[in-house]
């Protein structure tokens, strides 16, 4: 009994894990696109879209090595793991501006984003 108990702990610690090197590598991306945007000019369309893709980068990341660890149902393991993401990404970024959360397209597309990639990422990460 107290095994199980221990097994389960780490398992929780081990996704905590997970998602925290999802947000090292998106801070790390992140600093390599602001570096690229000191050196050239990237219009705003071109900018959104890499952050876009590093969203989905770093959600699925999480994602799939919350599936490689996942005994079964991985891909519920992926989505948690791209919802927490996102919640984090969405707790941050409102704190940070201070203005209240805006449902908008731009908002309920991220979300959608991070949740199928995260799946995605725990569907691949099965049986690794």
């Amino acid at each position: 009994m107290k095994e199980k108990m221990v097994r389960e702990t780490g398992a929780w610690f081990s996704y905590l894990k997970y998602l925290l090197l999802s947000y090292l590598l998106t801070g790390g991306l992140l600093l390599l696109l602001s570096m690229v945007q000191c050196v050239v000019d990237l219009p705003e369309g071109v900018i959104n879209f890499f952050l876009t893709m590093i969203y989905i980068i770093s959600a699925g990341v999480a994602g799939f090595l919350a599936g490689m660890r996942a005994e079964s149902r991985s891909f519920l393991f992926g989505l948690l793991m791209g919802c927490a993401y996102f919640l984090i990404l969405t707790w941050i970024s409102v704190g940070y501006s201070g203005e209240g959360l805006e449902w908008n397209r731009k908002f309920v597309s991220v979300m959608l984003m991070c949740l199928f990639s995260g799946m995605l990422g725990g569907i691949v990460g099965r049986g690794k």
